[in-house]
């Protein structure tokens, strides 16, 4: 039997139920990822992972790379160039998803 290890994440608020589906898949991408739950109302991501795979602080990456934030976790004040880079992340990530999303 594998070991398993559980995780959650909460979220600052996210802007819509695309963002949610956004998240889930993105992190159901990341090697050794067995199981994604989300609780839209809590905005929390329970995930289920390999740990000989995975860690928290790659999954935590892979939110903060599709430009969401960890409630509860310090982030500087971003400066003009940084609020960009993470307007354009987002936008990137959104055309991706829609090329990717069943029709």
């Amino acid at each position: 039997m594998k070991a398993t290890a559980k995780e959650f994440f909460q979220l600052n608020p996210i802007g819509c139920g695309d963002c949610f589906w956004k998240i889930e898949n993105g992190l159901k991408e990341l090697p050794g990822v067995t199981d994604v739950k989300v609780d839209m109302g809590k905005i929390i991501f329970d995930v289920t992972f390999d740990p000989t795979k995975l860690n928290r602080d790659r999954i935590l990456k892979k939110i903060e790379d599709m430009g969401f934030r960890l409630k509860g976790k310090y982030y500087p004040t971003a400066g003009f160039w940084e609020s960009i880079r993470l307007a354009i992340s987002r936008a990137k990530a959104a055309k991706a998803a829609k090329r990717s999303r069943p029709v």
